[in-house]
């Protein structure tokens, strides 16, 4: 037989057992709530308006279904806009608990949800639960086909004085629950096998909520959770929006107590954006194996709700449980009010691959935890690194490889930056990264470094300066027991008498141990110097001029400087063609065998006038080699550290060229220099192969 609607069924009783009803509809034909349904003689369990349709007396009709698929329509859900369909989503999420798993699907529309509960024990107004499914051991997959999910307005959140219901602004921290309203989550899956969420764009509504105080430790920790997943083995999220959350858009934690030892899970986002969240857009809590791939951390804190701590576009923090191999690829932190990424001590081994971080006001990022790999990631934005003052296992460092780091504000939401190091802290190594202060929005001065690293390494990575309104004395390094090899500083101005960049070494007693393996090249432009300092006046300074207020026509050794293994070498291209003079102010100390000779590289044929001043402890000085090579207008300051030559470092002014192969005039560009570099370096592997070079 045919018949109208649910309503209608449920009006009609059978006498003959396993007679078939075809429904039209839940409330009108073609609603999507119809479908087949068979007459049960000896039945009497009860009603779930769905799967099984109760009438008066005994016998039931019940639902035909193949394949384990639950139709939110089924149950009576609309998805019009208008109608509440929690109650409809609810039990149809039941029907997928009871059974052990199956797939929840969820017609085109838009469904409004969210309900709370008075009188509940233990708290002011609870959630109504929504798509609520826990113990499932079969596969739990919960579906949408290109629909929306939208909280209703007026539901309460925060605290609330539960004898008037008006808002109630405690001072903090504040944790008497019976205070506390919570809107709920959208979806909440607890210890469950394998679970999968798909294709919904879900919005808390939170700008059309009521919003009581604070409660908790800081800002709002009350529920209000786009997906919640706890304790489950195996989660995937894919092509969902959570956006306007009280709380977080996407919460996955493990249960108190998870550890490394025997446990293996596995998280999945593909195509996940996070954004407009009160506390975090992601945060993970516990769980092993987690995977962000082409995801969006956006705007956490930017909302109508005052920020949680952290406010964080990720927040990875275990809380009494442990966190490790985690990747996010091709993601996105953009406009995060406090930090783009935070990762917290006692995670680990987490890479992040190909993401855009772009700060705004806040940090791009915060990291504490070990062995955290960053590669090839643009990033907008101050860094900050563990504040950990012993050197830890190398192995444990963060890192950066192939990274890009620029003072850029965003052409929308702008940002200030100012007064905020692109990178500071300690323990971490940087390899083939470039760095770039244009000056439009973070500033370097004598407290606020552009790179303010310690116990660190840096390799053939890249420091450019493109501004034109950069201060005098500005540090652009300040470094403590971190060495670096083959770092370039570009100095990219327009010429204009600014002399006061400098690389500190933070008045440690280390400087002579920075420099390992190949140069360090300095490039600058005319009339602009970058030197080396020591903040205690007692390690190195190499200058352009002995008065940086004049002009480059000679190289000052400081006297301040007390050698123990000089570990430095510069090269220095003048165009001026004038004559070079190189100077060893009075009382220098310099251990010998160290600092044996200084070379002249000059194809025109200048003269080096090497200055001497009695007290130099440098016998072999007075009879210094001046060679002329003919590779190049070049002074060389060389070095001779255990009987042979090094070269450390090189400073290169443009307009000229230290290659004799080049026409006067060229200059190299960043990506020249690196592929200089790098042939020099297969050079030396060649001839290392060959047993030439030792």
């Amino acid at each position: 037989m045919t018949t109208e609607t649910i309503s209608i069924l449920k009006t009609t009783a059978s006498t003959q057992q396993n007679e078939h009803s075809f429904v039209l509809g839940y409330y009108a034909a073609g609603d999507g709530g119809g479908g087949d349904f068979y007459w049960d003689n000896t039945s009497d369990q009860g009603n779930n308006d769905g799967t099984i349709i109760s009438v008066a007396g005994q016998g039931r009709w019940k639902r035909l279904v193949t394949g384990g698929s639950i139709n939110v329509k089924w149950f009576g859900a609309k998805g019009d806009g208008v109608y509440n369909d929690t109650d409809a989503i609810a039990k149809a999420a039941k029907i997928i608990e009871d059974n052990d798993g199956g797939t929840l699907i969820f017609p085109g529309g838009t469904y409004l949800v969210g309900g709370q509960l008075s009188g509940q024990p233990g708290i002011y107004l609870a959630p109504k639960p929504i798509v609520s499914i826990a113990n499932c051991k079969g596969n739990v997959s919960i579906i949408a086909e290109g629909c929306k999910i939208k909280f209703v307005s007026g539901l309460k959140f925060g605290t609330f004085d539960p004898a008037t219901g008006a808002p109630y602004f405690p001072p903090l921290p504040f944790h008497i629950s019976s205070y506390r309203a919570d809107i709920g989550s959208f979806i909440d899956l607890e210890n469950n096998s394998n679970v999968s969420v798909s294709g919904f764009t879900i919005d808390g509504n939170i700008q059309q909520q009521i919003i009581g105080g604070a409660w908790g430790d800081a800002g709002y920790q009350c529920r209000h959770i786009g997906v919640r997943c706890l304790g489950n083995v195996s989660v995937e999220i894919s092509d969902v929006v959570a956006e306007n959350f009280g709380l977080d858009g996407v919460y996955l934690a493990q249960n108190v107590g998870f550890s490394e030892t025997g446990n293996h899970t596995s998280s999945i986002l593909d195509n996940v954006t996070c954004q407009y969240a009160g506390r975090n857009g992601l945060s993970i809590v516990g769980g092993t194996h987690l995977t962000a791939r082409c995801s969006k951390f956006n705007h956490t804190g930017n909302g109508i709700i005052p920020t949680s701590a952290p406010g964080a576009g990720v927040d990875i923090e275990p809380e009494e449980q442990y966190i490790g191999e985690v990747v996010f690829n091709n993601c996105e932190f953009i406009n995060n009010e406090r930090v783009g990424l935070l990762a917290l001590a006692h995670a680990t081994n987490i890479k992040i691959e190909n993401c855009l971080f772009w700060a705004i006001n806040g940090l791009a990022a915060e990291c504490h935890s070990d062995r955290l790999h960053f590669a090839d990631c643009t990033i907008y934005g101050s860094v900050s690194l563990s504040p950990y003052t012993e050197i830890k296992e190398v192995s444990n460092f963060l890192k950066f490889t192939r990274c890009h780091f620029e003072d850029r504000k965003h052409p929308v939401y702008g940002g200030n930056q100012s007064g905020k190091p692109m990178l500071t802290n300690n323990g971490c190594l940087i390899d083939a990264c470039t760095f770039k202060y244009t000056n439009s929005n973070m500033i370097a001065n004598n407290t606020t470094m552009a790179i303010n690293v310690n116990l660190s390494y840096i390799t053939d990575s890249f420091l450019i300066f493109s501004d034109n309104n950069r201060p005098d004395g500005s540090a652009i390094l300040q470094l403590f027991k971190t060495k670096f090899s083959r770092f370039t500083v570009i100095n990219d101005l327009p010429a204009q008498p600014v002399n006061g960049y400098y690389i500190s070494d933070n008045g440690n007693n280390t400087l002579e141990d920075y420099c390992e393996g190949d140069s360090t090249i300095i490039s600058t432009t005319a009339g602009n110097n970058i030197f080396w300092q020591s903040v205690s006046g007692k390690k190195t300074s190499l200058y352009k001029s002995g008065n940086l207020s004049l002009s480059e026509k000679s190289v000052t050794l400081s006297a301040n400087y007390t050698c123990t293994d000089m570990g430095h070498e510069k090269v220095f291209i003048d165009a001026s063609g004038a004559t070079r003079v190189v100077t060893l102010p009075a009382a220098r100390v310099l251990n010998t065998g160290y600092c044996k000779t200084i070379k002249k590289i000059d194809s025109t044929g200048n003269a080096v006038t090497i200055n001497c001043f009695s007290g130099d402890v440098i016998p072999e000085l007075a009879a210094a080699t001046v060679s002329l090579l003919g590779t190049g207008d070049l002074i060389t300051l060389q070095v001779v550290s255990n009987g042979a030559w090094r070269i450390v470092g090189s400073m290169i002014k443009a307009g000229t060229s230290p290659d004799s192969a080049l026409s006067a005039g060229t200059s190299y560009s960043q990506t020249q220099v690196q592929g200089i570099l790098n042939e020099l370096r297969d050079l030396k592997l060649k001839l290392r192969t060959a047993r030439i070079l030792s």
